[in-house]
């Protein structure tokens, strides 16, 4: 049986993202963040490309999840309101209201099933992402 290989795995916190700007060499002529630009530079040319791939970051940072959750209670509740309107409507054959609203509701419904599915895989994966960096879940 193959043994799989141990990841070894360097967690730090954001918040010390701060001091590598403060934090100066022995000569006092460079700054680590200065140090680490220029190495990365000068040994990972195409990290430059790590920049492009964060492109939509500063958009996703700007969106709290609890706004994103209230959104999506609030078409929870009007599903609700649109199914109660339907069972309350009555059977006529000139009122096409309940077959058309029928569909409408199963249709939108399986699509706030998907939307409710991907922002719980969204919320888990960002926490994921938090605890990887050494900061708390749900922030």
């Amino acid at each position: 049986m193959a043994e799989r290989e141990k990841e070894v795995h360097t967690v730090f916190k954001l918040s010390a993202l701060k001091q590598l700007n403060s934090t100066k060499s022995v000569d006092n002529k460079l700054t680590l963040m200065q140090y680490l630009v220029k190495f990365v530079k000068e040994n990972y040319r195409n990290a430059e490309k790590f920049l492009e791939e964060l492109k939509d970051i500063d958009q996703a940072a700007r969106t709290e999840s609890s706004a994103i959750q209230a959104d999506v209670n609030k078409i929870k509740g009007n599903l609700k309101k649109c199914e109660n309107l339907i069972n309350k409507a009555g059977e006529s054959s000139k009122d096409r209201f309940k077959p058309i609203m029928e569909k409408f509701l199963e249709q939108a419904t399986k699509r706030f099933e998907k939307l409710e599915k991907d922002l719980a895989t969204a919320l888990k994966q960002t926490d994921e992402i938090a605890v990887s960096f050494g900061e708390q879940k749900g922030r």
